[in-house]
């Protein structure tokens, strides 16, 4: 393994970490702003396992998420590392260190590892509540996550730590300040509110009011042309609307959804890194998780009433280049 210096909030993170699991803890969640290098946290932690011959398994919530952390384990030398997803030409069920879906984790049968992961613990899954309250109560188990405020983790998670803020690293240089403009204010009258956020087909439908639209290819254009952008859309309908009218406008677009394969998605984060894409426009998939840092300019197009959900997209903002907008 290759040693990485560690920030001075990633150092504080282990030591409250060691303090929590030396007073009895052994679920801990590590509530920590999007940019603040969970990954490198979750590295020194499993190189530490390793040292002491201990296995260690990361959970995801989706697929674009292990390959990331594959990569960022190789990038410190820890290459013991197995995949658990579908056929992923990474399986080695015998590795040490695996990194593994939810969704796989449900269909394979896993010995008990030394050390669980959980990665975005916000997302919630019956099976993993299972393993931790039932059948790897042995484990130690330390969840990650930018947004705890999904109901019912105070009754999985035995501590929460909050080892620094978006703001203060904002004040320290590691996250950089953004400007926010609000060029437009929808009326929503009338839109359903459905299990605490708007109806997505009636808020989809006012989103695709020509003249909202209209407001935000404009905009863009006024203050962030030249700065490569990701569109958070309602749904799909909404977000190739608005790819349309951005090429309708001679603005290079593309388009992701979750439907998107990952090498097409990785295609078009290349083409988007080399210039050759302007916008891209999403459905909420660009989110948790998303290492696109050559971005610079955020379009929130999509109201909601989840603070969440305003979080997850918002503070990707923060962890982009160092000149950005947010619109």
């Amino acid at each position: 393994m290759t040693p990485r210096q560690l920030y001075p909030h990633q150092e504080l993170t282990l030591a409250m970490l060691r303090q929590s699991i030396a007073v009895g803890h052994r679920r801990p969640l590590v509530c920590s702003p999007t940019g603040s290098g969970k990954s490198e946290i979750k590295a020194s932690i499993i190189g530490s396992a390793l040292h002491k011959d201990n296995r260690s398994l990361v959970t995801v919530p989706g697929i674009t998420l292990i390959d990331q952390m594959v990569g960022r384990l190789a990038s410190v030398g820890i290459h013991e590392v197995g995949v658990m997803q579908a056929d992923h030409e990474r399986t080695a069920p015998l590795m040490p260190v695996q990194v593994a879906t939810v969704q796989t984790l449900m269909c394979r049968d896993m010995e008990e590892p030394d050390i669980v992961l959980v990665d975005e613990a916000h997302v919630m899954f019956k099976h993993l509540e299972e393993l931790m309250l039932q059948r790897w109560r042995k484990a130690l188990w330390i969840g990650w996550t930018a947004t705890p405020g999904t109901k019912g983790l105070g009754r999985l998670w035995d501590d929460l730590l909050q080892p620094v803020t978006t703001q203060e690293l904002i004040d320290g240089g590691r996250l950089s300040p953004f400007t926010a403009f609000a060029p437009s204010h929808p009326d929503l009258t009338g839109v359903k509110t459905v299990a605490g956020d708007y109806h997505l087909d009636q808020l989809s439908e006012r989103m695709q009011g020509a003249h909202l639209v209209a407001d935000v290819v404009y905009t863009w254009l006024k203050l962030a042309r030249g700065r490569p952008t990701l569109v958070f859309a309602v749904d799909r309908a909404h977000a190739k609307v608005l790819q349309e009218s951005f090429v309708a406008a001679s603005v290079r677009t593309e388009y992701v959804d979750a439907y998107t394969s990952r090498e097409e998605r990785d295609a078009i984060r290349q083409r988007m890194e080399a210039g050759e894409t302007e916008v891209v426009c999403n459905i909420g998939c660009l989110t948790t998780g998303c290492d696109w840092p050559f971005v610079s300019c955020i379009v929130l197009a999509r109201p909601t009433k989840s603070a969440m959900l305003y979080v997850q997209i918002v503070a990707e903002a923060c962890a982009l280049t160092p000149a950005r907008t947010a619109a």
